[in-house]
């Protein structure tokens, strides 16, 4: 993945997790966290995805890709929270907890993120759009010359 597509997605991730902040009755200095740390991992993951599953397809887009982005950017962003939590209550968490907490928290942010689906999986879309748009259809091979 190239610098640019890099710093694009993670710009695009932190912009989603802006827009969910918002979208859960937050105002947009609440997004101003941690989570925008959520926000460009998932993102990164995201435009990684894009790249290698678009690059497969010879750039053609599929519904089935967009879909999968968009669960696999929220069970980041979802696990990505858990991590923070956890770390904040430095250690008051057993592995057990741990895991019991991921699965909870991955099965209800999953029925979330499939209520909200309707609304955002175009939006994935259309960012899967604007990555590809400036990562290219060469968006890896480019990484790799430049190293």
């Amino acid at each position: 993945m190239t610098r640019r597509v890099a710093l694009l997605s993670v710009a695009c991730g932190i912009a989603w997790h802006t827009l969910i902040t918002v979208l859960f009755g937050f105002s947009i200095l609440d997004a101003l966290s941690w989570g925008m740390v959520q926000g460009a991992v998932a993102g990164l993951a995201a435009g990684a995805f894009t790249i290698r599953s678009r690059t497969r397809r010879g750039g053609k887009e599929s519904w089935w890709d967009v879909i999968v982005t968009y669960y696999l950017a929220v069970a980041i962003y979802i696990l990505g929270g858990l991590v923070v939590t956890a770390l904040q209550e430095a250690g008051n968490w057993s592995l057990r907890e741990l895991i019991a907490a991921a699965m909870a928290v991955l099965f209800y942010g999953g029925l979330v993120a499939t209520v909200l689906g309707v609304a955002l999986i175009p939006l994935c879309l259309a960012t899967r759009h604007l990555v590809w748009r400036f990562g290219g259809p060469d968006g890896f091979a480019m990484d790799r010359a430049s190293d």
